[in-house]
């Protein structure tokens, strides 16, 4: 065998068992449920992984490069790797994403900032400047809000919408605010009123600031969605309740009563128009998973074994959260539709710090030399199925019937839409050997546009419509599954028929 066909030998072997380890360390070895995929976005790292966050299918997180700390991406389903979106020596920490944007604290060396960056941007963008120490970003959409340092030492709350030719300082007073949160163009956060106690302020471009609290009591973190602004505080007894406050009420609303029990309640969070929490008092006194959606008549709980669940988190509809089986903590989830939760990690170890998007969860754990790592897993049974029509060829003026189906892991809470095409042709002009021309062109065009109405049975939304085609032709169907704002939809494949 001469030298060169050696050495291409070997280069070939080294480039396969290269790509064999790349995939292994891609995917780890651990029991999922049928139709997830589950990915270790951190690669077997030497270094801890932290404070993942995911908002679709993008999830960020932190990781130390050897040096300093910094901040990484990964799109589940498109990235090989994760991509670092920081590189430089200094530290950076506390990534939040919201679609495609993601925003963070880093240093100058000597402050810290907040960064932005977003899909397609050539490089990161500084979003504060001077000398002060600026921390607690939050995102949503193209709204960021933070704290900045005023020259007292006080941590007040800014907002900027990306556009805006400078930050608003929404607060001013000469106390600390924390727990600053974002959805929209809605901010809320809390601040100590002249007796100490911890008040719920909010805020909007339009509305301005406005205190929702006022009694002699400390009052839990927020959460903000649409226009509600939720959170836990003691009542009167030794309790904890939930209370609910929406815009344009004059004062907030107690959504839970403890009757027989202590119930301490806490960590509310919220998406869309549904809540949840966790309750530390049971029959069997371990803490619960609890959810409300507006319109429910009463909470409901999400668990019920006889062990604690902590870490509740919701976004895009689902939820996740940490319970423990046995000896371990391990990652549960559920959406609107399902039975019940789904336990997704099995393996004997701890697993912790869940985040959440419609389809995807992502945790961390420790690996077998005790380094921080990082997973994710991704719901790839999610689809809308092709619509089907009924009659199979409808005539055109009369009604025509379309059915699909959206199966598990989607959203089910958002609109659905039938969208109906009708090949036509049209004239324009062409450039044709140098001289415009009429030109006839056949295409495409939307003439409907119909929302569906849907029935959910054991996990899977069956949607119909009805439209009256009023040309007959060739018509081509395909429904649409919206997200959220600023998220992705789900589409299904095109439906061909033809109109009598």
């Amino acid at each position: 065998m001469n030298a060169k066909r050696t050495c291409r030998l070997v280069v070939a072997c080294f480039v396969a068992l290269l790509v064999v380890f790349s995939a292994s360390s891609a995917l780890a070895i651990s029991p999922f449920p049928a139709g997830w995929t589950e990915y270790m976005l951190s690669n077997a790292s030497n270094y801890d992984s932290m404070g993942p966050r995911v908002s679709g299918t993008r999830v960020v997180w932190s990781r130390s490069d050897g040096f300093h700390t910094q901040i990484y991406s990964f799109v589940l389903e498109k990235s090989p790797i994760a991509d670092a979106l920081t590189s430089d020596p200094n530290n950076h920490t506390a990534p939040q994403v919201s679609g495609d944007r993601v925003v963070w604290v880093g240093s100058d060396g000597v402050y810290d900032h907040i960064f932005t960056w977003k899909s397609g941007d050539l490089g990161t963008t500084q979003v504060t400047a001077g000398n002060a120490s600026f921390d607690s970003p939050g995102v949503s959409g193209d709204r960021l809000a933070w704290r900045d340092e005023d020259a007292g030492g006080h941590l007040q709350v800014v907002t900027r919408k990306l556009g805006d030719l400078s930050p608003t300082h929404i607060t001013g007073e000469a106390v600390q605010h924390d727990s600053v949160v974002v959805a929209g163009d809605r901010v809320a956060w809390r601040a100590p009123d002249g007796g100490g106690h911890l008040q719920i302020w909010t805020w909007t471009p339009s509305a301005g600031s406005k205190q929702l609290t006022t009694d002699a009591v400390n009052h839990d973190v927020p959460c903000v969605t649409d226009d509600r602004v939720a959170w836990s505080a003691r009542d009167a007894g030794s309790a904890s309740e939930v209370y609910v406050w929406k815009a344009g009420d004059s004062a907030p609303k107690q959504l839970t009563i403890s009757g027989g029990g202590d119930h301490i309640r806490s960590n509310v969070q919220a998406f869309g128009d549904r809540f949840v929490w966790q309750d530390a008092y049971d029959p069997t006194g371990h803490t619960q998973i609890m959810t409300w959606k507006v319109g429910d008549a009463s909470p409901s709980p999400l668990t019920a074994e006889p062990s604690n669940n902590v870490s509740v988190v919701i976004s895009e509809g689902r939820v996740a959260w940490m319970g423990a089986v046995g000896a371990y903590e391990q990652i549960f989830t559920w959406k609107p539709g399902d039975a019940g939760a789904t336990q997704l990690t099995h393996d004997a170890a701890n697993h912790f710090s869940p985040a959440v998007s419609a389809r995807a969860v992502v945790w961390n754990g420790y690996d077998e030399q005790s380094h921080m790592q990082l997973w994710g897993i991704i719901d790839t049974l999610t689809s809308v199925t092709k619509p089907a029509v009924s009659p199979a060829s409808p005539k055109h003026g009369k009604t025509a019937v379309f059915t699909a189906t959206l199966s598990a892991g989607a959203d089910t809470d958002g609109a659905k839409t039938l969208s109906l095409y009708h090949w036509e042709s049209k004239t324009v002009k062409q450039k044709v050997h140098g001289k415009y021309r009429n030109v006839k062109v056949h295409y495409w065009r939307l003439r409907n546009t119909v929302p569906m109405t849907g029935t959910l049975v054991s996990g899977t939304l069956h949607l119909t419509a009805s439209v009256k085609p009023k040309y007959a032709g060739s018509w081509r169907a395909q429904v649409s599954c919206a997200r959220w704002v600023g998220f992705d939809e789900c589409v299904s494949p095109w439906r061909t028929f033809k109109v009598k």
